[in-house]
């Protein structure tokens, strides 16, 4: 079995079952895009579609507060709406100014912590006749049977990060024991396959130890020594689920996933104070990779090109 084989994520029966669903709406309830999305923050994410709506192509991004999934959640408007401009909410809700809708038909599905992950949901730029809505105990039991393998696939996922975690250790750097630079290329890969097809956040840590060629002393150069003290510092402050890898030299990079920007934000700082606590010095970078547009690999050059050196102690 090759390496990337060995590193890539195994099928995806939740997207398997998405889209049997979708085909089965489409057939049975024929309209303009049915689709599922994911909710992160603020941004509603498409991640797979049935139809003909070129706007909501999977990987689009728009706006939870913006949708009509968010006063659907709310209770403010009901779950099928044959005429969603007599609903209220619906009417004026500000993404009618991007997209004809008509018909809205939306359900929530919940992950395995009981909270909201996304909605399954169907738009038509027309009303469509009030018979619809007799298909409403229907499509509520395929959301809810939806919600039940997103369930069971985010538990398998677990033991196939630990699966991955194993396949990849044959791929580690000789000195410090973190990813070498061909390890690292595999985990990025295999997570932007899960960002891609879950709408999952993820983001990335760039480090580049002893800038400048300062050792922790403040002497010219290092020896490899200090830099594995450095991997060891950064490793005691990593989460089970970080990948870290040696891009080359001093250079390091870590993998956060299920991150959200202004929390990657805050174990950057925080990484970055508990080296300078310790004598490291580093210049550290961040950056998430953006919904819709955005890939783990564009957000490494991000993070790169954003590292910043921590304040120098001064003397007392």
């Amino acid at each position: 079995m090759s390496d990337t084989t060995l590193a890539t994520p195994l099928a995806d029966e939740f997207s398997g079952a998405v889209d049997a669903t979708l085909n089965a709406l489409q057939a049975l309830v024929p309209l303009d895009i049915w689709m599922l999305t994911r909710v992160e923050a603020d941004d509603w994410i498409v991640l797979h579609t049935r139809g003909r709506a070129p706007r909501f192509r999977p990987g689009a991004a728009f706006s939870w507060q913006h949708s009509y999934c968010v006063h659907m959640h709310a209770g403010e408007g009901p779950n099928v709406a044959a005429d969603a401009r007599s609903v209220p909410a619906y009417a004026s809700a500000p993404i009618n100014d991007i997209a004809a809708i008509g018909c809205y038909v939306g359900f929530p599905l919940h992950d395995a912590e009981g909270q909201l992950f996304g909605t399954l949901c169907g738009l038509h730029p027309e009303p469509v006749d009030p018979a619809i809505e007799r298909h409403e105990p229907v499509i509520r039991a395929l959301a809810e049977s939806l919600s039940h393998v997103l369930r069971l696939s985010q538990r398998a996922e677990v033991l196939d990060r630990l699966r991955q975690h194993t396949a990849l250790s044959v791929h580690s750097d000789p000195l410090t024991g973190v990813l070498n630079r061909h390890g690292w290329e595999l985990a990025l890969e295999a997570e932007e396959t899960r960002c891609q097809r879950l709408g999952q956040p993820a983001g990335i840590i760039a480090l580049d130890f002893f800038p400048e060629g300062l050792s922790s002393d403040g002497a010219e150069g290092h020896d490899d020594t200090e830099l594995v003290r450095a991997i060891l510092a950064l490793q005691e402050r990593a989460h089970p689920t970080d990948r870290i890898g040696r891009l080359g030299g001093g250079r390091f990079a870590l993998l956060a996933s299920e991150m959200k920007n202004p929390s990657l934000a805050e174990r950057a700082r925080s990484l970055q104070q508990y080296l300078a606590d310790q004598g490291i010095p580093a210049s550290v970078g961040y950056a998430a990779r953006e919904p819709g547009t955005g890939t783990l690999a564009s957000a490494l050059q991000n993070a790169a090109r954003g590292k910043r050196n921590a304040p120098q102690p001064t003397s007392p």
